[in-house]
């Protein structure tokens, strides 16, 4: 099970989604909102999803859940940041007592704080230089968003987009935190909307932190961003585009860098993940010692380590948890028998094993090509949110379909 943490949720790219409903003749994909976990296995949340489906409500989490998807960045390899992006929600992380002292440090008095502090050095000009640079990329990308959702995408698809900013979900007002908006917007007010949401993110959470030195603002990632929304033509192009996670996933954007180091200080910024500030490829801010002690970049429990949320013990993703304690995790090779609800196939293919699938061969096979045949997202290698699609139901699917935001 992969889960991302996308602008606005989590998306879940699996099987589990299958029932799901989108109006869009998919049947599954993204089930924003829903999560599978391996209790307290690893450690971050995901990120905001553009264009997370509105039938949310009707996805049950598997037995055993609770309330987190998680799966932090590996150490030891960034190719399998990928595999290991999953984690626990904004809300699960409120339940689980880790919205701490520290984050809300970044609320509203955030900016002035950080424009304040000795540690950055930063002066009034630095400040507002940066502010300005963070404010201009999220007006361009929001601009850029929306001159396609308003061309390319109908109105549900539009207003399925829009979910993910949505304050309230499932009766959870603080679901997609830091956002708060209160109603999808008429598509004649959406760049400015949705500039001003990602304001909240990007310049009230991310903006004190790159001031403090513990994160940096990419210029040129950012640009380029811009341009492939820009470029991206109905359909699969734009579902690209879109979902990029080194665009636009909390976790893996490479647009805003965490660059606290192992032994650093950090905070919890309340950004939907547990790394606060520290590089996700060393470790988590948690505690340097018991709870109450301050917040220092740890690296990821290893084998036989114990885990936890109070202190914060998070295990590394090449592991998992196991009535608290960090296990490997072995590795299936293609080929190799799966359970899809435990078994974890090798970096580039996937348990062919989804419930719902009545041709699944229950084996590791190679992730598929675009315009392949799939199942879920997860088959295809080009995965994202609305990736595996087919206009007339599960035998008609393939990766990379046009169907989402496919014109009007």
């Amino acid at each position: 099970m992969k889960s991302r943490l996308f602008f606005g949720c989590v998306v879940l790219t699996s099987a589990t989604c299958a029932g799901v409903a989108l109006g869009l003749g998919t049947g599954l994909a993204g089930c924003a909102g829903s999560t599978e976990t391996e209790a307290i296995s690893n450690s971050e949340p995901n990120s905001p999803t553009f264009g997370a489906p509105p039938t949310t409500a009707d996805v049950e989490e598997p037995n055993g859940a609770a309330g987190s998807s998680t799966s932090p960045a590996s150490a030891a390899d960034a190719a399998s940041t990928r595999d290991a992006s999953s984690a626990t929600d904004a809300s699960s992380a409120t339940d689980a007592g880790l919205k701490t002292d520290a984050s809300s440090a970044t609320d509203a008095g955030a900016m002035a704080d950080a424009a304040s502090a000795t540690d950055a050095g930063a002066d009034g000009g630095k400040v507002s230089t940066l502010v300005a640079a963070v404010k201009r990329y999220d007006a361009d990308v929001a601009k850029a968003i929306c001159a396609k959702l308003t061309s390319c995408c109908k109105p549900g698809e539009y207003a399925a987009y829009f979910q993910s900013y949505l304050a309230t979900r499932n009766g959870d007002t603080n679901a997609n935190a830091p956002f708060t908006l209160r109603a999808v917007p008429p598509e004649s007010e959406c760049a400015p909307v949705l500039a001003e949401q990602l304001d909240k993110l990007n310049v009230d959470k991310w903006t004190p932190s790159m001031l403090r030195g513990r994160m940096k603002f990419e210029a040129v990632k950012a640009e380029a961003c811009v341009s492939s929304l820009d470029r991206a033509t109905c359909g699969a192009a734009l579902g690209k585009a879109l979902y990029d996670e080194t665009c636009f996933d909390r976790a893996l954007t490479e647009v805003f860098v965490k660059t606290a180091a192992t032994g650093d200080h950090c905070q919890d910024i309340q950004d939907g993940t547990f790394t606060g500030e520290c590089r996700r490829d060393q470790g988590f801010c948690g505690e340097e010692g018991d709870v109450g002690t301050p917040f220092v970049c740890r690296p990821w429990q290893q084998e036989g380590d114990v885990s936890g949320t109070s202190p914060r013990r998070f295990c590394a993703p090449n592991t998992n948890n196991v009535e608290r304690i960090c296990v490997n995790r072995a590795q299936k090779r293609i080929g190799d028998a799966c359970n899809y609800q435990s078994d974890q196939c090798e970096l580039g293919s996937f348990c062919d094993a989804a419930i719902l699938n009545r041709a699944a061969t229950r084996t590791c096979v190679a992730n598929r090509e675009d315009g392949a045949t799939c199942f879920s997202d997860e088959d295809c290698k080009s995965s994202y949110p609305y990736s595996c699609a087919g206009a007339g139901g599960p035998a008609s699917r393939t990766c990379a379909a046009s169907l989402f935001c496919g014109g009007r």
